[in-house]
């Protein structure tokens, strides 16, 4: 990345924070992930966040349990930065996500940028080499990709998405298109 890129990149991010006058970051509401999963999060005055994840994905059948997960977590309640963390419970404790991320404002669309560490129960101590996996995931407040019996809106096909690099939703084709 050229060092022109990196002042733009800092300048908006500084500008961004400015706007904001010491706000928190508005992480509540629903949230849209690239694989269909949503998360509906709130924040207290404190920074604590609670909610409850609805997964669309799970390495096997049952391993995300019942439907939704529960979420808790922190944010910055002063808006002095935009980082957050949040984790979820899989079928009572047969599984832990922690995601860690940041808000950001991509061409005026809420983005939460997030990694992932998922941790499984393993049989014994020689398989615990295997029991976390690593990932990523980027949130939007519209749905990224259609779900069975969820088509898109027309307003979340069109939509440039931040996620997919300012792609829109190319709905005959079933992915993303630049624009």
């Amino acid at each position: 990345m050229g060092n022109s890129l990196r002042k733009t990149n800092a300048l908006t991010s500084q500008t961004h924070l400015d706007s904001r006058k010491g706000q928190p970051p508005n992480i509540g509401g629903k949230w849209y992930n690239e694989l269909g999963s949503e998360v509906e999060l709130t924040v207290d005055t404190e920074g604590i966040i609670t909610g409850d994840y609805y997964t669309a994905v799970e390495s096997e059948p049952g391993a995300k349990g019942s439907q939704p997960a529960h979420v808790i977590g922190h944010v910055s309640h002063n808006g002095a930065h935009d980082t957050f963390g949040f984790n979820v419970l899989w079928k009572n404790g047969a599984s832990t996500t922690s995601w860690a991320g940041e808000y950001k404002d991509c061409n005026e669309e809420p983005v939460l940028f997030t990694t992932w560490l998922l941790t499984s129960e393993t049989d014994s101590c020689l398989d615990n080499w295997m029991s976390t996996r690593i990932g990523k995931d980027c949130f939007t407040r519209f749905r990224q990709v259609p779900l069975p019996g969820k088509e898109l809106t027309e307003e979340e096909r069109s939509r440039n998405n931040p996620c997919a690099g300012g792609e829109s939703w190319n709905y005959r084709n079933q992915h993303y298109d630049k624009k």
